[in-house]
């Protein structure tokens, strides 16, 4: 093939990326991942567009008690590593064959990996046929996570199971909780609907952006380092940024998973599910 027409193919496909990017299809989003995966310093997070003026989005504040109580079969998951292409390692469990499956992308706290949070959430995997997605990232925790390596590992992930790319949540816990909720307020990702555990942001954060993604965020009563306060003033910040927001106090919770973390995951894919497009019809 002559450069020169080489050069017209590449100018060709990057002018169809940017038509699918600023449609904010999720076919578009995963395009530009699938397309920029094989280098990770290459990849560029989508800024969102503020072209609808922002309003401020409902913000709901519950109290629950029945999501603290140990899960009865709390224990590891038998996920699977991988390593992109670009060098990042992630943990997966899901189908890879039959019918495209939803997927939830996990983003765990510092001091953890992947692995951690599908210990909390295999029992999803396995009875509703979900494609669950853990990258590890850096151990310094700073938030938000650089959304580079989630684009680099949802691309792969594409290629292991057989994922619906217009089915997908996010989920963090920690600096992945602030992490998902940054996102979901500058990032155009795939995501449909966001679930943070114990990840408060601060309330200059959250940029308007018209209609925002709808965020849950499970917050234990019982950790004096997330202060309630503190945690409603983050949640009214991000429903005037356009987020529909439901804050959901945890009474006699401390924000640890190891018991609770598999009954907080069965709660939060109730709710995720519902906010997913429907499964296309057979």
């Amino acid at each position: 093939m002559s450069l020169p027409l080489r050069l017209a193919l590449i100018a060709i496909t990057f002018a169809l990326l940017i038509m699918s990017l600023g449609r904010g299809t999720p076919q578009g989003r995963m395009l530009m991942a699938q397309l920029l995966a094989p280098a990770l310093t290459e990849i560029q997070p989508l800024l969102l567009t503020h072209d609808a003026p922002p309003a401020p989005a409902r913000l709901v504040e519950r109290v629950r008690s029945d999501l603290t109580a140990p899960w009865p079969d709390a224990g590891p998951g038998q996920a699977t590593s991988y390593v992109t292409m670009g060098g990042l390692r992630w943990w997966g469990i899901g189908p890879e064959t039959g019918d495209p499956a939803p997927a939830i992308l996990l983003l765990h706290d510092s001091g953890q990996d992947g692995r951690a949070m599908i210990d909390m959430w295999h029992g999803i995997a396995a009875r509703q046929g979900v494609v669950l997605i853990a990258p590890d990232f850096p151990a310094d925790g700073t938030a938000p996570y650089d959304a580079r390596i989630a684009a680099e590992t949802l691309a792969h992930a594409g290629q292991v199971f057989r994922l619906d790319a217009e089915r997908v949540g996010l989920f963090g816990h920690g600096r992945g909780a602030e992490t998902a909720q940054l996102w979901a307020n500058s990032i155009a990702g795939p995501w449909d609907a966001v679930v943070a555990h114990a990840g408060i942001v601060g309330t200059d954060a959250p940029r308007p952006v018209g209609e925002g993604v709808p965020v849950r965020h499970y917050l234990g009563s019982d950790d004096p380092a997330r202060p309630v306060a503190q945690a409603l003033a983050s949640a009214t910040a991000m429903a005037r940024a356009g987020h529909p927001y439901d804050l959901i106090r945890l009474r006699g919770h401390d924000n640890d998973l190891a018991a609770n973390g598999p009954r907080i995951a069965e709660d939060a894919w109730v709710w995720l599910e519902t906010r997913l497009p429907p499964r296309p019809a057979p």
